[in-house]
């Protein structure tokens, strides 16, 4: 469970802390761990004797290295004894069982061995651990790039993803997927495979597939795909389901994945058959962003079908649910003051593309009956990625502003265009070589949709966006002058000069087919600051000082854009904040200014 401190000040940080309950008996919660600042990330061995968690024993702090990095702990199956098994100067970013429940493989930047510190600071590196002796080796010679790995069918065999080229372009290029004994720190047989930018790997438990992503044929967005580790030729899953998958497990019997997808607006936990591609509905779920991380699950399985799981409402954080014999059995409710607040329902909505017909997917959140009437201001939110979505469920926060802003009064549209995750390969890559392009065309679509059906104020119209969307709100506010006030996060203002800033570069030479060496025209053509003498919508621009995806330089570079062509700009910049913010003062300080800025031109 994740719950911010009491106190806002003088940093306001959430705190990770790990509650048990045995589900077969009448007990209260238990929180097992209370005298450690930090626990997350629980995962019992598969034979359910132990547990093994990451934990933090001293707080995060505002000075660099002040706190403890994060530790594997183990303790018993109920949550007592808990005992540190690692104790790494730069802390342990992910962790493994093995099948014989006495071995644990993990990732971290060091090793301590006998209290020296030894190889791997620096770079990600592959450690396995006995659980008894809890004397941690390298399990691979030569680990270097390290991406992912799996467990084998036994505790003596991994699989490792490496990259094959270095540097931030490397994340894109085929990568080297070795089987490896750990006993030796050697590959047995090692493959080259072709990825997209998601890059997990799972071995199948009878040993003879491994689960990867590969690109799609613009490489722009992922397919599943089965490696055959005895003949080593590759195949894609056969998936009779639409959408993306954001999360996937193997079952037991290897002969098919449980999986979280995302389809359309919706999220779903379904079992795949690896054979027909035949898809089981099995429950309807939370779509969390972060059980992409290697160190967080949104489910997981029993061997014997049962699961557990995250599913929230768009009214509702999510909360635990646990379901079996095909019945669903929410287990907690963590956050009853939720029903004191002025909370819409999502409506998911759909449009034509008014150029090629396309049937685009989005949503909408509109105020309650008693605050407004139709036709009403309406705020576009752009989500970020481009390959990301919003979802019909838990809109809060950093960047999910939809139901704060509904409960001023507005109505929030949250489009999913042609590039958004959910609608399948053709539709993520349908923007590659077109950023701003089809995708503009979509938005906007939408826009008249909702203006023709007379919930919008056509002369009361707002837009923002963060990341991704931080790049097609100044890009939409130089195209256009519909917008009366607009807020960019994350700003990309420039494609050439965040090109060379980026620590993403690769994602952007695939969207924009090229470097900017190789396709200086259509990076000039679709950088904002090149249009913005178009501009003439006040924009409120934020920007993490620290953000290493989308640098600072770029939303500098567009208020002295928008400042130069007389535009009514202001720039809110958050020191020490990165690409997400940590802090929840600025979090808290953002939407607050969100809501002026909003409120100073629509209202």
């Amino acid at each position: 469970m994740n719950t911010p401190n009491q106190e806002p000040s003088p940093r306001w940080l959430s705190r990770r802390t790990i509650w048990i309950k045995a589900l077969d008996q009448d007990q209260e919660w238990n929180q097992p761990f209370t005298d450690l600042a930090e626990s997350w990330s629980p995962a019992w061995s598969p034979d359910g004797r132990r547990m093994a968690f990451l934990a933090r024993r001293t707080k995060r702090s505002a000075e660099p290295g002040a706190a403890e990095s994060a530790q594997i702990f183990l303790a018993d199956a109920d949550g007592s004894n808990p005992t540190p098994l690692t104790t790494l100067r730069h802390g342990v970013q992910a962790f493994r069982w093995a099948p014989d429940s006495q071995t644990i493989a993990f990732i971290a930047l060091a090793e301590q061995e006998g209290g020296a510190e030894v190889s791997g600071a620096g770079t990600p590196t592959l450690f396995s651990v006995n659980v008894h002796r809890k004397l941690a080796r390298p399990a691979l010679k030569d680990g270097e790039h390290l991406i992912d790995f799996s467990w084998g069918p036994d505790a003596s065999t991994l699989a490792v993803l490496r990259n094959t080229a270095t540097g931030h372009e490397g994340w894109f290029a085929k990568k080297s997927l070795s089987l490896v004994d750990i006993a030796s720190q050697r590959a047995i047989k090692d493959f080259t495979v072709d990825t997209g930018f998601s890059t997990l790997i799972r071995w199948s438990p009878d040993g003879q597939h491994v689960l990867f992503f590969g690109p799609s044929a613009t490489r722009a967005s992922v397919v599943p795909m089965l490696l055959n580790v005895k003949a080593g030729t590759v195949k894609a899953l056969p998936m009779s389901q639409s959408g993306d998958i954001l999360e996937v497990e193997w079952a037991p019997d290897s002969t098919s994945l449980r999986t979280k997808i995302l389809d359309g607006n919706n999220g779903m936990i379904a079992s795949i058959d690896i054979k027909s591609g035949a898809t089981t509905l099995l429950a309807r779920a939370s779509v969390d962003w972060n059980s992409e991380s290697p160190t967080f699950r949104t489910f997981s399985f029993s061997d014997q079908g049962d699961f557990l799981y995250l599913k929230e409402a768009p009214t509702s954080p999510a909360d635990l649910w646990l379901r079996r014999s095909g019945e669903g059995r929410k287990l907690t409710a963590l956050n009853p003051e939720i029903q004191d607040l002025r909370l819409s329902p999502i409506e998911e909505v759909t449009w034509r593309n008014k150029d090629d017909n396309e049937v685009i997917h989005g949503m909408l959140i509109k105020p309650g009956e008693k605050t407004s009437r139709a036709p009403l201001p309406l705020i576009t939110l752009i989500h970020g990625g481009p390959y990301w979505a919003w979802w019909n469920g838990w809109q809060e926060g950093y960047i999910g502003w939809g139901q704060f802003l509904a409960s001023h009064g507005y109505a929030v549209f949250l489009p999913n265009p042609r590039g958004s995750r959910g609608g399948g390969t053709e539709y993520a890559d349908a923007i590659v070589g077109d950023l701003g392009g089809v995708d503009y065309v979509d938005i906007m679509s939408g826009i008249d949709a909702l203006i023709s059906s007379g919930i919008a104020d056509p002369e009361r119209l707002g837009i923002g966006g963060f990341s991704y969307g931080g790049f097609m709100t100044p890009w939409a506010i130089t195209q256009t002058s519909r917008f009366k006030v607009a807020v960019a996060g994350g700003v990309v203002a420039n494609w050439k000069t965040f090109w060379n800033t980026t620590i993403i570069p690769g994602m952007f030479t695939t969207l924009l087919k090229g470097t900017p060496q190789e396709n200086p025209g259509l990076y000039a053509e679709r950088s904002p600051v090149n249009q913005a003498q178009h501009a003439s919508t006040p924009t409120l621009i934020y920007q993490g000082t620290a953000d290493l995806q989308t640098p600072v330089g770029q939303a500098r570079e567009l208020y002295a854009a928008l400042k130069k062509n007389k535009v009514p700009t202001e720039l809110i910049l958050f020191e020490g904040e990165g690409h997400y913010f940590e802090d929840r003062n600025n979090t808290v300080k953002l939407m607050e200014s969100v809501l002026q800025w909003f409120d100073r031109y629509l209202k």
